[in-house]
């Protein structure tokens, strides 16, 4: 995945408004994690973690990228 720019090298501003709500969906589902028990902690941490990825998508997709080039 290739980082979403404008002709400036900006990031959209969709991509800005989609990774703070990515972010902040993150912050949500692991503080209900951390206030539930069982089966439930386990779900709700395993979406926090999910959402924390796509927060960090392109910084993932960067280096993914960079140990391609090096591999």
């Amino acid at each position: 995945m290739i980082r979403p720019t404008k002709r400036d090298g900006g990031m959209t501003t969709g991509a800005m408004i989609s990774t703070l709500c990515f972010a902040a969906a993150a912050l949500g589902l692991a503080d209900a994690a951390l206030e539930a028990e069982g089966a439930r902690a386990l779900a709700l941490g395993a979406c926090a973690i999910a959402a924390g990825a796509g927060a960090l998508r392109f910084q993932i997709a960067a280096a993914a990228a960079w140990f391609r080039e090096r591999g």
